[in-house]
């Protein structure tokens, strides 16, 4: 049990720790001279992850009905030291030889690296789908607002953003060249009172083709708020925060 890969803890009918592998010292943070004799649910703190509700320890269960068990939800590992782990387990009764339970083991293993390759996969997916969604509809669509104003949508769902915003020229043989702009997220209406992004410090990389300018703490960002006529965030104005 010391030299599996997975981590092994073991409780008697009391349902107290009277055994830990170093994978399970190195998962719990928990030592086998400080767990060994604290109760199982002292030293295993289970939550389940989609409601955040602590759950019922396998090890308690497979007492409960005498029967080996497994987790039928999704759990969650809270470490001694409060960081968190998505886990796998499963526990089965220990007998004696008159087939009496004297104990039960529990064995489990950190899932955080398969469950961050299943995400990416998911997300790969769903950006594939969005973009399979907008190539159509944009194929369909002869309306230049509505195109952007769904590439915009897209775009912001995608990014998991807030607020998206799109900017764009326009030669018109009446007007002369402007600027329209699609916006996800909020309604237009508390923003037509802005002025259109130009060539500041902050906008001046993308007008002149110079690369993607990025703001990871806009509220710590020197490059905005530096020109006329604001002076700063407009007041009414989204704050910007990345």
């Amino acid at each position: 049990l010391g030299s599996i890969g997975d981590a092994v803890i073991t409780a008697d009918t009391d349902c107290r720790v009277t055994f830990l592998n170093p994978v399970a010292e190195k998962l719990t943070g928990w030592s086998s001279a400080e767990a060994i004799g604290q109760s199982i649910n002292d030293v295993l703190h289970l939550i389940e992850e989609k409601r955040r509700e602590k759950t019922q320890n396998p090890i308690v269960r497979v007492f409960a009905k005498g029967t080996a068990v497994g987790l039928c939800s999704h759990p969650i590992l809270a470490r001694r030291d409060g960081n968190e782990l998505p886990i796998e387990d499963s526990a089965a009764p220990i007998k004696n030889p008159a087939g009496v339970i004297i104990g039960v083991v529990m064995v489990f293993h950190d899932v955080t690296e398969r469950r961050q390759r299943e995400n990416a996969l998911r997300e790969e997916y769903a950006i594939t789908e969005r973009l399979h969604v907008i190539s159509t509809s944009v194929s369909r669509e002869l309306d230049l607002a509505k195109v952007v104003q769904l590439i915009t949508d897209a775009g912001t769902r995608v990014t998991r953003a807030q607020i998206g915003a799109f900017f764009y020229n326009v030669q018109d043989t009446k007007s002369g060249s402007y600027m329209p702009y699609a916006l996800s997220g909020v309604p237009r209406e508390p923003f037509e009172k802005f002025p259109m992004p130009r060539p500041t410090e902050r906008f001046g990389p993308t007008f002149r083709g110079e690369g993607l300018p990025r703001l990871d703490e806009g509220r710590k960002e020197t490059r905005c708020g530096n020109n006329a006529p604001c002076h700063g965030m407009p007041a009414g104005h989204t704050a910007r925060v990345s």
